[in-house]
């Protein structure tokens, strides 16, 4: 992988929709935590088998994100979000044979679909541990 493929696949795409298709928070157990406590994220990423879906010019990405929060080796909460991304290509054939290389499809997940995502998924995290009453923590931002 280049960083010229990496660029021109880019360009090849435009984000046409963001959506969270499924949420699910659990609280595990309730756990006092207390000032200067360090808690513990634990982030999982899974992308569906049948992704990209290719419909005309439409691609489609559905991945998983899982977040566990922990202390002291305790898990008291869990949030799940498949969020659907839409992209509309420009040259689908060009985008196909790009998206063939593994380096290069590891890269477009790390470095755009991840970072793209993260700040929906940060605000989502923050507002379920509001509406669960569970210690508000921010995601660690993305490296």
């Amino acid at each position: 992988m280049t960083d010229g493929n990496f660029s021109e696949l880019i360009k090849l795409l435009s984000l046409t929709n963001i959506q969270i298709m499924d949420s699910h928070e659990t609280v595990l157990q309730n756990l006092q935590i207390n000032e200067g406590e360090q808690i513990q994220i634990r982030t999982e990423q899974g992308l569906n088998q049948e992704d990209p879906v290719i419909e005309n010019k439409t691609i489609v990405f559905r991945p998983k994100y899982t977040f566990t929060f922990s202390l002291g080796g305790k898990n008291y909460f869990r949030a799940e979000y498949i969020i659907f991304v839409t992209f509309e290509a420009k040259d689908i054939k060009r985008f196909t044979e790009l998206f063939a290389d593994n380096e290069l499809k590891t890269a477009f997940f790390s470095r755009q679909l991840n970072r793209t995502l993260w700040s929906i998924l940060r605000g989502s995290v923050m507002d379920a541990c509001n509406r669960h009453s569970v210690h508000p923590v921010p995601l660690p931002w993305v490296m």
